[in-house]
């Protein structure tokens, strides 16, 4: 069973890249702090995915562009599903952000995502 976070360090991908192994460590402290760690924007510029094992983040937001057109069948669904898939193999969380349709919704819930955020709940 996965742990519930009372709070998460929420980092861009990018800040994150900056600096590395300084991240590494901030993450890692963080951890042992009971603080939760969330990558957002994770899919966009060049995410390494060989990072994602050394970083020690819990969560992945699948960034809002990647969400637009997930329900439309085209690549960025399969890009979302491998996600999503990458994201359970590493037993982390991932958020689908942006979510604005129903039928974007309707997209990831049957991904198998079960957490979303922004506009379409507001």
């Amino acid at each position: 069973m996965r742990q519930v976070w009372k709070l998460i360090y929420s980092s861009s991908y990018i800040f994150v890249m900056g600096d590395v192994e300084r991240s590494i460590q901030i993450l890692e402290e963080l951890k042992r702090k009971n603080i939760g760690c969330s990558i957002d924007n994770f899919g966009t510029s060049c995410s390494s995915l060989t990072y994602l094992k050394k970083l020690s983040a819990n969560l992945i937001k699948i960034e809002r562009a990647s969400v637009k057109e997930v329900h439309q069948g085209n690549d960025v669904y399969f890009i979302a599903k491998m996600i999503i898939g990458l994201g359970r193999g590493l037993n982390m969380d991932i958020i689908a952000e942006g979510v604005e349709t129903q039928d974007q919704l309707d997209c990831v819930v049957n991904l198998g995502r079960h957490k979303y955020q922004r506009y379409y709940f507001c």
